[in-house]
Order: structure tokens, then sequence, then C-alpha cells
């Protein structure tokens, strides 16, 4: 059997079509998903670290989402926590935040600027061990729409009636 020139072409082609269609996964949906095992806020144990606690709304409000309140954002309760070390380096923060937000701050969550996808079965109880006492509790937060990052630090709960929104975060970077 004789291999003519242009069955060799086809075939290298078919074959790099092939090695590309390998290499590049199919994309899917983002569907609900389990955020990853709940992690306290990274202090290093072996420092000294001093906790300093703050309930400026607006300013936690700024943090969370890269924006002031508006005249129609109500700011209901607000706690920051703080972890520095004894030169005073950030080594963690953490903060909860709840308000009845504006249409304006519904229409910017609704565009998910920050990549949050819906999550079902969180592991509430270890987040909220030391949340403030106005904080809702895990069987409280079962009925709301739970909305996570993909690495577990930012968290958007929305309470249906009376419409409420509760955020959690935390990390150890930023001041």
């Amino acid at each position: 059997m004789r291999v003519t020139k242009p069955l060799v072409f086809i075939a290298a082609g078919l074959s790099l079509l092939g090695v590309i269609w390998l290499m590049n996964p199919v994309r899917q949906p983002d569907a609900p998903e389990a955020i990853p095992a709940y992690r306290p806020p990274p202090v290093a144990l072996e420092e000294t670290v001093e906790l300093t606690t703050s309930q400026d709304g607006k300013d936690l409000f700024r943090r969370f989402f890269w924006r002031a309140p508006n005249e129609s954002d109500q700011i209901l309760e607000a706690e920051r926590r703080v972890w520095e070390n004894a030169e005073g380096d950030l080594r963690a923060w953490q903060g909860y935040l709840a308000i009845i937000p504006s249409d304006e701050l519904d229409a910017y969550l609704a565009s998910n600027p920050f990549r949050l996808t819906r999550v079902d079965t969180p592991d509430w109880p270890k987040r909220l061990e030391d949340a403030p006492d106005w904080f809702p509790g895990a069987e409280e937060l079962s009925s709301y729409d739970l909305q996570s990052s993909r690495d577990a630090t930012f968290h958007l709960i929305r309470q249906k009636s009376p419409q409420k929104l509760y955020v959690i975060g935390q990390g150890s970077g930023f001041r």
C-alpha cells in the first residue's frame, strides 16, 4: 500500500488536533459546590501577637466590598479583629458585618464581582465558634442563601425576609 503526501498531512493534522483537544479540558459551568474545610485565621503560634478589635462598620464595608456604603446601605453591626506581632506587622484579620443592602449594592453583588459560588453544605459550626453574639448561629444560617469564595476566606450570607446580608471575611494580607 502506497501512502500519499496528502494522506500524511491529514493524519498529522488530525493528530495535532487530538493533542490540542486533550490538553484543554472542557470547562464546567459554576455549580453548587462544597467549600474547602475551615481554616482559622493564620496566626503564627511561635510569636506573640496582639488582638485589636474595631466596630467601624463603614471601614469594614469598604474593605469587604471595595466601595463606600451609600446613604441607603444600612450597617447594622460590624466587628473587625486584627492580630499584629510586636513589630506591628499584620499577621491575620477577621471580620463580621450585618447590613440591609441598598438596591445599588444588590445590583453590584448580583454581577458577582468577587466570583463567589453558591454552597450547600458548609461547615458553619466551626466557622461560627467565635463569631460575635449578634451573628446568626449555624442553625439559622442553614435556611439562608450562602455564597463563598473558592479559598473559603469570604462569605456572603443572604437572609431573604427581612432582607439582610451577613458577611464573613478573613485573611493575612492588606492593612
